[in-house]
Order: structure tokens, then sequence, then C-alpha cells
């Protein structure tokens, strides 16, 4: 689609919309640099500004959540508009945004699914899209989906129960993800994050994903040493509160919004 002069976004008995093929490369480009930058921050400054780095996660979950909701929109209505998913990827960003001010451990649960998911993606494109299983027969990605859940479930359970311990490396891990998928966009031959293989993918992986991949161990290693090193170098006040359980701030946090509808 991407190939023509133009494309053809929406249609009506009276009105065409077309939106120049460049527009939509111009968007693209935009949304990955915005994703770049905001995970830079996430990678290395995560811990140190977690309720903002649950806001920024719930943003980017919202976007990518609202964008395949947009393409099943399209599929409904048998009209795929690129317009449609980016206004239903920017009206999602804008809900889980404002949804995790509201539900903190909700989203904190959700910083820990998309880290599940990330891992799951990856072991799907390198072992388990290719597992020869009845799983697989019909979707060769239904394993990989499986996998994922579990993963985002133990995982999500994890960055809840572990309090803030599990700042660092929750979102150093994650944030690092998310800066090499806004690279594989420019670079191409990433794998997008649920749907990484067609039922017809070949059963070999292109050798830039493992540099893709090697490249997210090695930023997150270095985010996780770069926080530590910041947290060690924070006053003992801000320490104290770092060892406070994220379980009781919410109650806090609850408490204090009853007393203000009241």
């Amino acid at each position: 689609m991407l190939n023509s002069p133009s494309v053809l976004l929406s249609t009506s008995n009276a009105n065409v919309i077309i939106v120049d093929a460049n527009t939509l490369h111009t968007i693209v480009v935009a949304c990955s640099v915005l994703l770049l930058l905001v995970n830079l921050f996430v990678t290395f400054l995560g811990s140190k500004f977690f309720s903002t780095s649950l806001i920024l996660q719930g943003g980017i979950l919202g976007g990518f959540v609202g964008w395949y909701i947009g393409d099943a929109i399209a599929d409904s209505i048998g009209k795929h508009t690129p317009v449609l998913n980016l206004i239903t990827a920017i009206g999602f960003t804008l809900f889980f945004a404002f949804f995790t001010c509201m539900l903190r451990l909700f989203m904190k649960f959700l910083f820990g699914l998309a880290l599940g998911v990330q891992i799951g993606s990856v072991l799907n494109v390198v072992w388990l899209h290719n597992i020869d299983s009845p799983i697989n027969r019909a979707n060769h990605n239904t394993l990989g989906y499986v996998v994922m859940a579990l993963l985002g479930l133990l995982l999500g359970l994890s960055a809840v129960f572990s309090g803030r311990s599990s700042h660092i490396a929750l979102t150093a891990w994650v944030g690092s993800y998310w800066v090499v998928q806004s690279i594989g966009n420019f670079v191409g031959n990433f794998p997008p994050t649920f749907y990484p293989y067609p039922n017809d993918a070949p059963s070999s992986v292109p050798s830039t994903f493992y540099y893709y991949i090697g490249g997210w161990v090695a930023l997150a290693l270095v985010g996780i040493l770069v926080q530590a090193h910041l947290a060690a170098l924070d006053p003992p006040g801000n320490a104290a509160l770092d060892e406070m359980d994220d379980l009781q701030l919410e109650k806090a946090y609850q408490k204090q919004m009853s007393y203000k509808q009241v």
C-alpha cells in the first residue's frame, strides 16, 4: 500500500480522503523516534521516576493495543485505513495513561506483563514457532501466544508482589526492548510483538534478529548498572522510602482519594 504515491484512507458517497504515502512514513518515523526517546528515559531513569515510567508504559501498551484494535475494526468494516489505526492507538494511549494514574498497582502488573510478552515473543521467533506440535498445526504462533500469556501472568504478579526491589530490572528490560523495537522500525527485520510469524514463515530466523536480541540484552544490562549507580547516590531518606511496600503506598493513596470524595 505504501508503494503507491498516495493512499486511500476513507471514502463516502461524496468525499474521498487521500493521504500521501510519504506522510504515513513520516508518522511511522515520528512515532518510532518518540518510542525511542521515551524508553531511553525508562531504561536509564525508570526506577528513579517509577510513577512517570508507569504512565509512559501505560501509554505505550495502550498505543500497541489500540493499533491492533484498529486493525480489527478495519477488518469488520472492510476498510483498512491507517488513520483509523492511528486514531484508535492515540485514544487507547490516552486512556491507558489516565488509567495508570487511577490504578497504579494494576499498571505495575501490566509492566511485568509487557516483559513476559516481550520474552515470549522472542522465544516464539527463535524457537517456539518451529516446534512440530498439535497446538501449532493450525497456526504456527499458537504455542508462542500461550507462552506469552503464561510468562506475562507470572512476571506481572512478580512485579506486583516483589515491591520496589524489582523496579530497576523491570524498567531496564522493558524499556530497552522498546528501544530495540523502535530501531527495528527503521532498520527492518524485527518482527512485530504479537504477530512474529505468519503460517507460511520460513523455519530459519534472519541473523539480523539475533543482533537485535544481543542489543536488547546489552542495553538492559547497562540500564541496570546505571540505575543501580544512581540509586546508590540517593540520599538516605530516599533509600528508606524505596524500602516501603507498594501495597501500603497504594492503600494510603486510596484512603486519600476517599477523603477527597467525602
